[in-house]
């Protein structure tokens, strides 16, 4: 009886390449047959291959088998990629409001994949850097690369109530007005409040937690200005000899914060000794 002594790939199949989870195509395989009586035969049917489903990555020694015998060839299994189309992982910008914020996947995450972040639900104002990790199996996936995104979280407007009821006399500076705490004046407190009257100065306004809340500048207030009592120290003759037809020394300012004239009130010369008074009139 002739018998098989040997088998040989005399042509590899055309399709060396899989994924993972594909069956084994034979489609192109010529085996070489040689029998006891040294004579040979292509054959390109009824042998058997193993493993057909090829489930391993990596370089696959594929087994043939015909009759009794057998020889190999191999092929390459890759791993299956999973493509993220359709996810958006986006940069995300809200105002401070004492609730822990986040960033998450938009869209549907395919099947098989989970997904875990990192950087998220922060409070306090601030820039955060936002991961997203993708978990696949990895025996049978290729990983799927980090998405990042910008958690931005902006200071917010404090509330808060513009003083009210200032008051000043006139003469002093608006370091002598007492703002509310908190509130403190733009100009330089050594600005005078002005003339008698209502007058506008600004003020800005500086929350205590400095970190979440902006600081607010502009703020219009009114301050009524009350007239002041002139401080005056003038120069005149106490006691002076006037003559009925002479007239009364001039006075004058020596010292003093307030600007004006000084005048003798209305008087008659008379013979004998009298005080005369006088009158400031502030400018």
């Amino acid at each position: 009886d002739v018998t098989i002594e040997n088998i040989e790939i005399k042509e590899g199949p055309e399709k060396t390449e899989y994924l993972i989870g594909e069956r084994l195509d034979t489609t192109g395989l010529v085996l070489t047959v040689t029998y006891s009586d040294n004579t040979t035969e292509e054959i390109t049917e009824g042998f058997t291959c193993s493993p057909t489903e090829l489930n391993t990555a990596g370089t696959q020694e594929i087994t043939v088998t015909y009759g009794s015998k057998t020889t190999t060839f191999e092929v390459e299994v890759s791993k299956r990629t999973i493509y993220m189309t359709g996810i958006k992982f986006e940069d995300k910008t809200v105002t401070y409001n004492g609730q822990a914020q986040s960033i998450e996947i938009e869209g549907t995450v395919p099947e098989g994949v989970t997904v875990t972040y990192e950087g998220n639900d922060k409070v306090n104002a601030g820039t955060y850097t936002v991961t997203a990790k993708f978990e696949v199996d990895t025996n049978i996936y290729n990983a799927i690369s980090d998405m990042t995104a910008t958690l931005t979280i902006e200071k917010a407007n404090p509330q808060y109530n513009a003083p009210t009821g200032l008051t000043a006399i006139y003469g002093e500076t608006l370091g002598e007005v007492e703002l509310p705490e908190g509130y403190s004046w733009e100009a330089e407190e050594t600005t005078k409040v002005g003339n008698a009257g209502t007058n506008t100065f600004t003020v800005k306004y500086t929350p205590q937690d400095t970190e979440n809340y902006n600081e607010v500048t502009g703020i219009e207030v009114e301050i009524e200005v009350a007239k002041a009592e002139p401080t005056v120290n003038p120069i005149y003759n106490v006691e002076a000899t006037i003559y009925l037809e002479g007239e009364l020394p001039q006075i004058s300012l020596s010292e003093g914060d307030t600007e004006g004239t000084i005048e003798w009130d209305e008087y008659t010369l008379q013979v004998g000794t009298k005080a005369y008074s006088w009158t400031f009139t502030p400018t």
